[in-house]
């Protein structure tokens, strides 16, 4: 399922600010619009997995209409991120990779104390966000 959050633009000494008014904290901040979209997408992936990996629900997306109402972002501009929700039924699968690459995998899920499907999501889910 895709998630689409609505992210509030604010321009500020030449740098553009993006936030996400449902999820508190996710601020993302570029010389250019492009550049603030890219990390804001980035943010909001790694923030909803910090909320996951803490047992936390995800917070639904707010509707524009209802964002909008709140006058402090009458001032801004309002643009859609969207997301894979990461949840769902794990389902198990039989996959092939060179050798080299399993002993890469194996290597960095031990260091970051995590298995070896957890660590092929985030994988997956950041490389979304990009």
């Amino acid at each position: 399922m895709i998630l689409d959050y609505i992210g509030l633009i604010e321009y500020h000494q030449d740098e553009y600010y993006i936030f996400f008014p449902d999820i508190p904290g996710i601020t993302a901040c570029g010389k250019t619009l492009d550049e603030a979209k890219k990390y804001a997408k980035k943010f909001l992936v790694e923030g909803l997995l910090d909320r996951l990996s803490n047992k936390a629900k995800l917070p639904r997306p707010s509707s524009l209409e209802t964002i909008l109402k709140n006058p402090d972002y009458k001032h801004c501009i309002a643009i859609v991120i969207s997301v894979a929700e990461p949840i769902g039924k794990a389902v198990r699968i039989n996959i092939t990779m060179h050798q080299s690459l399993l002993h890469l995998l194996d290597r960095e899920a031990r260091m970051q104390n995590k298995s070896r499907s957890s660590l092929i999501e985030e994988i997956l889910l950041k490389s979304y966000a990009a």
